[in-house]
């Protein structure tokens, strides 16, 4: 169970940054100005959403 929570925690982490990067370098929207933004929300879960399909379709059998 810990390593579930530890995963989950760190995908969410990782996403925030993925999101960041798309953000920033690909639509080109700089920096986030502050925590409440609604664009900063939406790149963090954008990005964790992107990088746990990746990582779902680089574990498929």
């Amino acid at each position: 169970m810990t390593n579930l929570l530890k995963a989950y925690f760190n995908s969410r982490i990782v996403g925030a940054f993925i999101g960041g990067a798309i953000g920033t370098y690909v639509l080109g929207w700089g920096d986030v100005d502050s925590f409440w933004s609604p664009r900063s929300w939406l790149l963090a879960i954008g990005g964790s959403v992107l990088l746990l399909f990746i990582y779902s379709m680089l574990t498929k059998k």
